[in-house]
């Protein structure tokens, strides 16, 4: 069993030649939209959100929370 869900980012999504990277959950993933609305909110997030490799981070850290 589980809830399970992903998180996709993607490095120069516009111009469609970027590389992707998938976060996955196994639990908490019907409350994984608010997860990754709170890492965006932070201060760290809004700061980082063209980084995508820090951004993964941000994110990453929330979800272990």
């Amino acid at each position: 069993m589980g809830d399970r869900a992903n998180v996709k980012i993607t490095e120069n999504y516009d111009s469609g030649e970027g590389s992707s990277v998938y976060l996955y959950t196994h639990w908490g993933g019907s409350e994984l939209h608010a997860t990754v609305a709170a890492a965006l909110a932070s201060e760290a997030g809004r700061s980082r959100v063209m980084d995508s490799s820090y951004l993964a981070r941000i994110i990453f850290e929330e979800m272990l929370q």
